[in-house]
């Protein structure tokens, strides 16, 4: 549960909304939340409602138990027998939002940087709040992947008033839903990571992605934002013009010579021990340098002492140890063809017998075929597809083993106890949809003594 911070006056709460008390109102609305088993009486339930879902069902078992409820029209409606303060909005989902802004207003001492791109948003965001925590900043950030139209606001809601820098990451599949996040969270600085055909099913081409994404650019405060590598030929001069783009080499430049990444910037020179051979985490850290030197006027040696002992989030290339004596690359938060290909690429800069399992990349749309069917894989000591489009691969690669799904995958490795051997270094990636999961927990701990 993520602590709400937000406080406001209930005459607050109905400038930032639009909305109308009825049944009175609170002396002040604290504790906002939208789950309704968080309530507690310091509380305000807002009832979101969705396709498959709507909050305002759960609002007869709080009445006493919270201090006031948020719902629209026609939720309110059902709320005839209870006795607590609500505020009628028109749409719960944009009067949170509103909310947010609201509170982000009021983070007056506090620099908001919004982070968007179709890769790299949590690993670039826990570079820098790892970099900027280490050197004695109060810093908020975005946690899991609370980076949607529900998950921004909460984030925002959730930011104390005295924290010095809130790390804000931006999450759309839909055309729209940047215009909305956007005018949220009006940030001081804003970061496009990198561009690919990730949610191209609802975004569509890959122009059109930049051009959705790079709506955060257009309301960020400072005339100076950040592109990642390969994003500025996608966006037309003007937007170019607002932005630092690391294919200018304006900013750090690196270069990697097995696990040691060397860094330059101006006459300053840094060099950082990796934990994988990663060139994606090369640009990463060198973007971030670049941020941190420009924009809060650190050393390059500050920064790359404080990444030397950054590790990487759960589930975004993690090196754990499996079982068997064997390594596993655990990168099965999310999947994309630019970080299938980065993943791929990485596992190829290893040494020793390599294994890849790889599942569906999703919401790709037309793309998908294409996009699945032309990664480039590294040589490797056996390749194991899985799900309805990794088919187009193994097409390709017709020595692969596929499954259907996670499920079977997890089948097959009981009835191969022994696998993998000791030292096998194991890439396991997929969207999040594929449950791969679970086939790390599968690689990662003991098997039970009946597989055996």
């Amino acid at each position: 549960m993520i602590k709400n911070a937000a406080s406001f006056s209930a005459n607050e709460v109905t400038l930032a909304t639009g909305g109308r008390w009825l049944k009175g109102s609170p002396a002040r609305i604290e504790a906002l939340t939208t789950n309704s088993r968080e309530a507690s009486p310091a509380s305000t339930f807002i009832a979101l409602r969705g396709e498959r879902f709507d909050g305002h069902q759960f609002a007869h078992g709080l009445e006493g138990k919270i201090s006031a409820l948020i719902g629209d029209h026609r939720g309110i409606q059902s709320w005839q027998q209870l006795n607590t303060p609500m505020l009628e909005v028109e749409n719960t989902l944009i009067a949170y939002g509103d909310l947010a802004h609201a509170w982000r207003e009021k983070l007056r001492h506090c620099k908001v940087i919004a982070l968007t791109g179709s890769y790299g948003k949590t690993t670039i965001r826990s570079m820098l709040e790892h970099v900027l925590r280490q050197h004695g900043l109060r810093v908020h950030a975005t946690q899991a992947n609370l980076n949607n139209r529900i998950g921004v606001p909460m984030t925002l809601l959730a930011t104390p008033e005295d924290c010095q820098v809130a790390l804000i990451e931006c999450g759309i599949s839909e055309a729209g839903e940047m215009d909305h996040l956007a005018k949220i969270v009006t940030p001081d600085i804003a970061i496009l990571t990198g561009v690919t055909a990730a949610h191209s099913q609802g975004l569509g081409t890959l122009h059109a992605i930049a051009q959705e994404k790079a709506k955060l650019l257009t309301t960020a405060a400072s005339s100076i934002n950040y592109l990642g590598y390969g994003v500025a030929p996608l966006l037309d001069q003007a937007m170019q013009r607002r932005c630092i783009s690391m294919d200018d080499n304006h900013g750090v430049q690196w270069q990697r010579c097995d696990k040691t990444l060397h860094l330059h910037y101006l006459g300053q020179q840094a060099e950082i021990t990796l934990s994988l051979p990663a060139d994606h985490w090369c640009a990463n850290m060198a973007l971030v340098a670049t941020i941190l030197i420009e924009q809060f006027q650190f050393t390059l040696i500050k920064v790359a002492d404080a990444l030397q002992h950054w590790r990487a989030v759960a589930g975004r290339m993690q090196a754990i140890n499996g079982i068997h004596g064997s390594h596993i690359l655990n990168d099965c938060y999310n999947a994309n063809p630019a970080s299938m290909q980065s993943a791929l690429d990485t596992l190829g800069n290893l040494a020793g017998e390599r294994i890849a399992i790889l599942g569906d990349m999703a919401e790709l749309g037309d793309s998908s075929e294409g996009a699945h069917a032309t990664l480039q894989l590294p040589p490797l000591h056996q390749l194991l597809l899985v799900g309805p489009q990794m088919q187009h691969l193994h097409q390709q690669q017709p020595h692969a083993l596929w499954f259907e799904n996670s499920a079977a995958v997890c089948s097959w490795m009981q009835e191969h106890p022994t696998w993998p051997h000791p030292n096998h270094t194991v890439l396991i990636k997929a969207s999040h949809s594929m449950n791969f999961d679970t086939i790390v927990q599968q690689l990662t701990l003991p098997r039970s003594p009946h597989a055996l």
